[in-house]
């Protein structure tokens, strides 16, 4: 649908940005119309209330219902958006800074900003946020990142500040931030009716044809705000580091992740508390060798990026098209810029005292996940050599055992001395029938993840045999092939990849999406299917449970995943109607009932299609109603409450 719309937005833009605004004022009109009716309808209770003097219970009942839809329809519509977060810049903190946003400003006749926020991320962005939700008074934010000023010349950052304060010049800056609002907008207005059974289906059954639409009709506009706002930062902070800047963001942002991100996240294996400056050392980092002994690494992750092909996963061009229309060239400069040269440098003065205060908000964030992910590495390094050992002492490890090693062997050791053991685990036969293959396929992702990364072409029969083997790795396989493809410049290839991939999520979500309710009118029931071998040990079980008055089981019925089994008990609380203590009773009794299957069940779904689930419910006196088509399936009650 957007390659038949984006044609007709080249053509006649203000045509099209006229046409979307409509779309989206019916978004807004549908919403006004439910409000509006629902009032109306409140209106006619209240009146036949007061003149028809009959009735009036109900029709209080329903002036409740009718009020919460509308309340709820009114808080939807009041979009709150959260303040970015980051260390605030004033001018004095960083007066280069702000002259420059400033000149820039007053160049590209973009609105003035609030405030200027100093953020741990490798990226720059504005945000425009409405004070007062869809009816807007906005304040305008800056957030430039530490990282990407450590890495950028001056020059090159400031086209940067450019192209995110392009999105704000002009009219399409503020529609581009109304299309957001209304995208968001329908996002609450969804999140908060999803439990308002009628009333969702009021919106939901709209909102289907609607989100598409207006998605679709808006992308192009997007996608042309992106090209403007790269326009804009050419114009006013100069073509050559406008295309200098796009070119590096990927070559900087590989280097970074490869030779200081990843070993600094290493050491949760060797250190039980988190490094206490890990953006003070990103400072003290050598950029040097970016550009000199680790050139042959940079000039693959450019030339990855200008393989890139512009899709609709996202509205950014891809690298190549947005140089394309700057008419410049992507080249890789001779070196990386000298300490003195960078953006910090000239905008951030006191780089140093910022740097530790993003240190210390980083260990306060990471410091109990750290700790808990050392105990972790601790145990697990216990656990390999303890398989080393027995591999070491002639034993051929059980299917299970032999993956948990060459895991472990990757995690803590490296990829050369994993590869052969899961080499091993893929044409070991006894390993292919357990959990259905999904031991062998993991082993064949892992050689050909490893392949992959080294451009060998052989990567892809290894994915391709992986997913012949298990489906249930087919998302991640199909992620991995897209991902080579691209690598190696076959786009046609990593399109069909790409669509085979979205289909694949549909039939994924759709099958999730059957699976979650166990309870209504919607759904089926039929026998549970299970021998009585398999049934006995979990009936002695929940037979032990005290207060448990009949127990049920039944299998759901799925048109999705039909050979993994979504089974559901039910059961009831003896004599309930005598409990002076209902509530903590129930709670006693489903807390019994949830042990008792939890300490069962994972037996019995050894023996069942990898995939398959449980779940239990509960019957009361109240719900028993709504339960009948449960009760009355043949053989469901697996206990009866002893009288």
């Amino acid at each position: 649908m957007v390659r038949k719309l984006e044609p007709e937005a080249a053509q006649n833009p203000p045509a099209y940005r006229s046409k979307v605004l409509w779309l989206g004022i019916l978004g807004y009109g549908y919403v006004l119309f439910l409000l509006l009716g629902t009032l109306a309808l409140i209106g006619v209770l209240i009146a036949l209330m007061v003149f028809v003097r009959r009735g009036g219970g109900v029709a209080i009942k329903f002036v409740i219902v009718l009020g919460l839809f509308a309340l709820a329809v009114l808080r939807a519509l009041w979009v709150s958006f959260p303040k970015p977060e980051g260390i605030v810049l004033t001018p004095t903190d960083a007066p280069e800074l702000w002259a420059t946003v400033n000149g820039l400003r007053e160049k590209l006749a973009a609105p003035a900003f609030h405030q200027i926020l100093l953020s741990s991320e490798f990226n720059a962005s504005v945000v425009q946020r409405p004070r007062l939700g869809i009816f807007g008074w906005s304040e305008n934010y800056l957030t430039v990142g530490l990282p990407l000023m450590h890495t950028l010349t001056k020059a090159q950052f400031d086209s940067v500040i450019a192209h995110e304060m392009g999105h704000l010049r002009g009219g399409h800056g503020k529609f581009g931030g109304w299309v957001y609002r209304v995208n968001a907008t329908w996002a609450q207005l969804l999140d908060r009716l999803e439990d308002g059974g009628g009333a969702n289906a009021l919106v939901s059954g709209f909102f289907k044809w609607y989100a598409p639409q207006f998605a679709a009709y808006s992308f192009p506009l997007r996608r042309q705000d992106e090209y403007e706002a790269d326009r804009a930062a050419s114009e006013s902070a100069g073509r050559d580091a406008t295309v200098g800047a796009l070119s590096l963001l990927p070559v900087w942002d590989n280097y970074l992740g490869k030779s200081y991100w990843k070993p600094f996240y290493k050491q949760v294996h060797e250190q039980e508390t988190a490094p206490s400056s890990p953006y003070s050392g990103l400072l003290a980092h050598p950029l040097a060798p970016a550009l000199s002994d680790d050139r042959a690494d940079a000039e693959r992750a450019l030339n990855d990026a200008l393989r890139e092909e512009t899709t609709f996963a996202d509205s950014h061009p891809a690298l190549p098209d947005r140089i394309k229309s700057l008419g410049g060239e992507s080249v890789l400069p001779a070196s990386a810029p000298a300490p003195g040269e960078t953006a910090l440098a000239a905008y951030l003065p006191r780089a140093e005292t910022f740097a530790r205060r993003l240190d210390a908000e980083f260990v306060e964030n990471i410091a109990p996940v750290w700790a808990h992910k050392y105990a972790e590495a601790q145990e697990e390094r216990k656990t390999l050599d303890a398989l080393t050992a027995r591999v070491v002492a002639g034993e051929t490890l059980p299917p299970v055992d032999a993956w948990e090693h060459a895991s472990l062997t990757q995690d803590y050791r490296s990829d050369e001395e994993a590869m052969p053991l899961f080499q091993t685990l893929a044409d070991r036969a006894d390993v292919r029938p357990v959990k259905e293959g999904l031991l062998t396929a993991g082993a064949l992702l892992q050689i050909g993840q490893h392949m992959m990364e080294r451009r060998d072409p052989a990567a892809v029969g290894y994915i391709e045999s992986a997913m012949d083997v298990n489906s249930n790795v087919r998302g991640s396989a199909l992620s991995l092939l897209y991902g080579y493809h691209r690598m190696m410049g076959d786009n046609d290839a990593a399109r069909n990849v790409y669509v085979e991939a979205l289909r694949h999520s549909d039939r994924k979500n759709a099958a999730a999406e059957e699976r979650v309710e166990m309870v209504g009118g919607n759904v089926r029931y039929e026998p549970h299917g299970l021998s009585g071998e398999q049934l006995a040990p979990i009936v002695a079980a929940i037979s032990a449970v005290p207060r448990l008055g009949d127990a049920y089981l039944v299998r759901k019925q799925v048109t999705h995943d039909a050979d993994k089994p979504v089974l559901i008990f039910a059961f009831s609380l003896k004599d309930e109607w005598r409990s002076l203590r209902a509530e903590a009773d129930w709670q006693e009794l489903h807390d019994g009932m949830s042990e008792a299957l939890s300490a069962t069940l994972p037996t019995l779904f050894e023996t069942l299609p990898f995939g398959s689930e449980w779940n239990n419910i509960t019957i009361t006196n109240d719900s028993a109603g709504t339960m009948r088509g449960l009760v009355k399936v043949p053989g469901a009650k697996i206990v009866a409450a002893k009288r």
